[in-house]
């Protein structure tokens, strides 16, 4: 039987630079000799430029925008948008930071979704305690004292 491994995301600046090596090591398209950042911005990888070396930068491009949010958890970034944000930002040619402040913005968007969700979920747990905790002590506290006070008048 296949054991199931479970992947968190991007959780550090290391897990970045880890992701960004891929893209500067990785053929592409396949098969060629190039890499994708020499593919996409091959005169930056001439004069020595290499994705991996912004892995520092980014991370803390994630953690400041993360800490401005106020977002109670840990900063998790899903590996499927990292991956969609850098291939955007280099075939576009647009700067890696500018896609990476769009992700966070989606990142934000998705969590206060997730948020929301929450929210309307939580009338309708509240709704068994309501009915059987609550209810039956108020009706208790208010026609207790009622039946009581017939019960002796006769």
């Amino acid at each position: 039987m296949a054991d199931e491994l479970s992947f968190y995301g991007i959780r550090d600046a290391e897990d970045v630079a880890t992701c960004l090596d891929a893209y500067d090591r990785t053929a592409y398209p396949e098969g060629s000799n190039c890499s994708f950042t020499r593919f996409y911005v091959p005169r930056a990888f001439e004069i020595g430029y290499r994705l991996v070396s912004d892995a520092g930068v980014l991370w803390q491009a994630f953690e400041s925008a993360h800490h401005r949010a106020n977002l109670p958890s840990r900063l998790e970034i899903p590996m499927e948008s990292f991956a969609r944000a850098v291939v955007q930002g280099e075939r576009l040619g647009v700067s890696i930071g500018q896609v990476m402040r769009d992700l966070a913005i989606d990142m934000r968007k998705r969590r206060r979704q997730m948020a929301e969700e929450q929210a309307q979920k939580t009338p309708v747990k509240l709704l068994l305690p309501l009915v059987f905790l609550i209810l039956p002590t108020i009706f208790i506290v208010v026609l207790v004292p009622p039946m009581m006070q017939f019960a002796n008048g006769f």
